[in-house]
Formats: structure tokens, sequence, C-alpha cells
């Protein structure tokens, strides 16, 4: 876990968190029916860094990207007075998994969910991740399964 670094990510960033990303596809996504594609990588990132809504985070490995998490603040049924913050993207490297960086992704987003006034964190689970493996995550880090999403009721 030395020299593990987690920041905003930066527009200098983008180019290999893009390249990282095709991995999450791949794992996540092996039939591509997403329609992953590098350039389209690219320009959601930089537009996540534009955004004030969103909120992209990098762990990096010296100057190696290891995990990305990627919020978004928005109102929940366009109601503005719940606020959530969902994460639209949340990957680890499986060369650095189980060793709690995926927990310290939540305490990150837990602080700026907080820090935006937002009601909730919301985490939406694709059905190619490993289901049980990552309820437990997030349950364990006091997330409740709601329909098919894990929220968190965060007191502001």
């Amino acid at each position: 876990m030395n020299n593990l670094v987690f920041r905003p990510l930066e527009i200098e960033d983008v180019w290999a968190v893009g390249l990282f990303c095709k991995d999450y596809a791949s794992e996540n996504d092996p039939e591509n029916l997403m329609g992953f594609d590098k350039d389209t990588a690219h320009k959601g990132l930089l537009a996540s860094i534009e955004n004030p809504d969103y909120f992209p985070i990098v762990c990096v490995s010296g100057t190696q990207p290891v995990g990305i998490c990627v919020g978004i603040v928005h109102p929940q049924y366009f109601n503005w007075n719940y606020k959530m913050l969902q994460l639209i993207l949340w990957y680890v490297s499986p060369d650095y998994r189980s060793r709690g960086l995926g927990q310290d992704f939540m305490k990150i987003m837990e602080k700026l969910a907080i820090k935006e006034s937002c009601s909730a964190l919301v985490v939406s689970t694709r059905v190619t991740m490993d289901p049980k493996k990552t309820g437990e995550l997030l349950e364990m880090n006091g997330f409740d399964h709601v329909e098919s999403i894990y929220q968190k009721e965060l007191k502001c």
C-alpha cells in the first residue's frame, strides 16, 4: 500500500486512465454491450473534470493509475431537496484488490457527499460484477440494499 495516492483526476491523467478504463470494460462487459471505445472514455473523463457536479478520484502508484472512482451529484427523482452522490464508475485493478482501496474510495466519496450536502451515497452495481463480494463490501461500509442499488443514508 506504500506509494498509493488518492487525488482528483487531472487532465494529464486522462490518457492513462482511459486505457485503464478499457480493463474495466473488458472485465465488466466482456461482450462489449456498452460499446466501449477509448475515445469515448477520454471524452467522458475530460467532461468529469470540467463539470462541477462530477467528482473523479484516481488512485495512483507512482504515475500508474490503479483505481478510479467517479461520482456525480444529482437529485433523487428530480427532488433537489434530496441530493445524492452516485458512483458512476468504480474500479480497482485486479493486482490491487483486497488491499482496502475500495473502502478508501467509499470513505473519500462519503466525505465529498457530506461536503456537497447530499442526503445519500448511492452505488449501482453491474450484474457482471461479483454481486456477493461487492454487496458484502458495501454493507460492511454501512450501505443498505435498496431495490437494485445499495444506498447509505448520510447525516449532514
